[in-house]
Order: structure tokens, then C-alpha cells, then sequence
């Protein structure tokens, strides 16, 4: 359950809760070249 959210920029904003980040939204993330999302192997073994 987010908490609290935080705005890093008008595009990105971060949803907090009371055990750490809880969601990530970035808007118009395609054009920004932030998606489609691409993990590195460390965090897909996470």
C-alpha cells in the first residue's frame, strides 16, 4: 500500500511505503527511451 508519493520531475513520480519504494511511474517513458523496460542480469537474479 503506497504511503506517500514523491515527484523526482514532472515525469517521473515514486510511490512510497513504509517498507521502501513501492512503485515507479514515469510518464511518456517510450519517447524518453525508458521503454520498454530492460533489466540487467544482477537484478533479474534479485
Amino acid at each position: 500500500m503506497v504511503k506517500r508519493d514523491i515527484s523526482l520531475g514532472w515525469n517521473v513520480n515514486v510511490g512510497m511505503t513504509k517498507n521502501g519504494v513501492g512503485e515507479i511511474v514515469v510518464l511518456d517513458a517510450k519517447a524518453a527511451g525508458l521503454f520498454p523496460l530492460e533489466l540487467s542480469e544482477e537484478l533479474k537474479a534479485a
